[in-house]
């Protein structure tokens, strides 16, 4: 769904509460880090899909006033914040002007750094959304299963490949259910569950 708004050219705003997460450096040392409360999953998905990872925080100015800021990089590591602008601000005040203005000028930047105006365009880019076939991405599913179970003992079936297997139908099915129940409605998760296996052979 995330994929299919996407194309459609519009933009997509996620919003999560955050937390203070502790993590391990491979030193042993500890350190500290604001985090979304998404689970993994949801959170690895997200991360991948947006050009902005903020975030929005109080804080108080000289005068004693609270506002809120968004953070979009953090220098010290202590925000889990990234941007695909290279030159955007670290800092910007959360409301809809100045991060419209922040991206702007962050595209113009790099635009001049690169010196490659051909490379940058205002025009808009909506990309046309093609239809899953069902069937297809059935014979997929089943080529894939197939190979796997040709190419691996019964032993590695048993303890590796069909524990995978399992836990992909199940992430986007549901527990107990299998590929083979999918219906025709259920398109978009049987792509999702061959894509999963593509990867996972790879």
């Amino acid at each position: 769904m995330f994929r299919t708004i996407s194309q459609l050219g519009y933009s997509l705003f996620f919003i999560s509460h955050a937390k203070d997460k502790t993590f391990k450096r491979q030193d042993g040392t500890e350190y500290n880090q604001i985090v979304t409360s998404l689970s993994t999953a949801y959170d690895e998905i997200i991360k991948n899909m947006v050009d902005i990872f903020g975030y929005a925080h109080s804080v108080i100015d000289a005068n004693g006033n609270s506002k809120v800021m968004l953070t979009l990089r953090s220098a010290d590591n202590s925000v889990d914040a990234k941007s695909r602008f290279k030159y955007i601000d670290p800092e910007i005040e959360f409301n809809y002007q100045s991060l419209e203005k922040a991206i702007n000028d962050a595209i113009d930047k790099e635009e001049k750094a690169s010196g490659n105006k051909d490379l940058f365009t205002d025009e808009r880019n909506i990309n046309e959304i093609k239809e899953l076939n069902f069937d297809d991405i059935k014979n997929k599913f089943d080529t894939i299963v197939t190979n796997i179970i040709k190419n691996h003992s019964d032993e590695e079936m048993a303890k590796v490949w069909s524990p995978r297997i399992t836990q992909i139908t199940e992430k986007y099915l549901g527990k107990g259910k299998k590929a083979s129940q999918c219906t025709r409605d259920q398109v978009d998760q049987l792509n999702l569950i061959v894509l999963d296996l593509e990867e996972l052979i790879k």
